[in-house]
């Protein structure tokens, strides 16, 4: 990571130094400076995001993904728990509300941890302690790395069910349309359009190994890493990264609309102290020494 940040940083030094440059040196060549640092800072934007990428694939090994079951009562998701687990881990009735809490257990999938939560059916709900369980079921689906929408094939969509559609079309979800050793009650033309969709029978295991390749697939986790690939797993890491990220793309915009190039080197500069929150060294000193050396610009 310390050699990938250095390379960074060096990088950024060389970009901040044509700019500066451009301003300080070169008589009517601002533009022409701004502009030839613009692919620089490409290659800077993505570097940066890979390296933002492997914190969440890494943080995803260390502490598995969170993947939330939800759906209205009597849908199976209990039934689905125990399905995945391999053991009865929750408890399962016909009776609508028999999960009032949430659930959690653990599963590996293909060497990934899976942290899998059972959560109450979202109804309209009967009493204060279904009230507070479905109040947990919107705070776990707020942190999930995925969520499992689970459906009743065998009964009609409800109004719940398409609550639940609305309150998750932003997030990271996936359909799973239980119970399909029974007739069909709708069309899968009646859900939301382009999502990805899986059936299955909890009760007989139907479809289940390929919902476990979905599980990882759909997050991204499952996808092959260069063994030379850098990844981070520091928090103050990914913060620091995070905002130099940040200023860079605002060089680019400054830079792509020939704004003044003294605000492209501000944003650089910034970029270059988030990245030195990391390195503990400081950059003026070594971005003359690379103007004066690139440009052979005399003192």
């Amino acid at each position: 990571l310390g050699a990938e940040i250095e390379s960074l940083r060096l990088a950024l030094i060389e970009a901040l130094a044509l700019t500066e440059v451009s301003i300080d040196f070169m008589e009517d060549a601002a533009d022409q400076g701004v502009a030839e640092v613009l692919p620089q800072l490409d290659t800077l934007s993505t570097r940066l995001q890979l390296l933002l990428d492997s914190y969440r694939k890494a943080k995803v090994y260390t502490e598995g993904l969170n993947v939330v079951i939800t759906g209205k009562p009597n849908v199976g998701k209990s039934s689905l728990l125990n399905t995945l687990t391999g053991r009865k881990r929750a408890i399962v009735t016909d009776i609508p509300g028999t999960t009032r809490d949430f659930i959690t257990d653990q599963i590996n999938i293909r060497g990934i941890p899976v942290n899998l939560v059972d959560t109450a059916g979202i109804r309209q709900p009967q009493d204060i302690i279904e009230k507070e369980g479905i109040d947990l079921v919107w705070e776990n689906l707020a942190g999930a790395d995925l969520i499992i929408i689970l459906l009743d094939g065998s009964k009609p969509l409800t109004g719940d069910d398409k609550k639940i559609f609305a309150a998750v079309s932003t997030k990271n979800y996936l359909i799973v349309i239980n119970k399909t050793d029974l007739p069909s009650a709708w069309e899968i033309s009646e859900l939301i359009p382009g999502s990805r969709i899986l059936k299955i029978s909890a009760k007989f295991g139907t479809g289940i190994n390929e919902l476990k390749e979905a599980i990882v697939d759909s997050t991204g986790a499952g996808e092959e890493e260069n063994s030379e690939m850098v990844m981070i797993t520091n928090m103050r890491h990914k913060v620091a990264l995070e905002k130099a990220l940040d200023n860079i793309k605002r060089a680019k915009e400054n830079a792509a609309c020939t704004i003044s190039p003294e605000l492209t080197a501000f944003d650089l500069r910034e970029a270059l102290d988030s990245l030195d929150e990391i390195t503990g060294k400081k950059i003026d000193d070594e971005i003359l020494d690379k103007i004066f050396s690139s440009f052979c610009i005399g003192k």
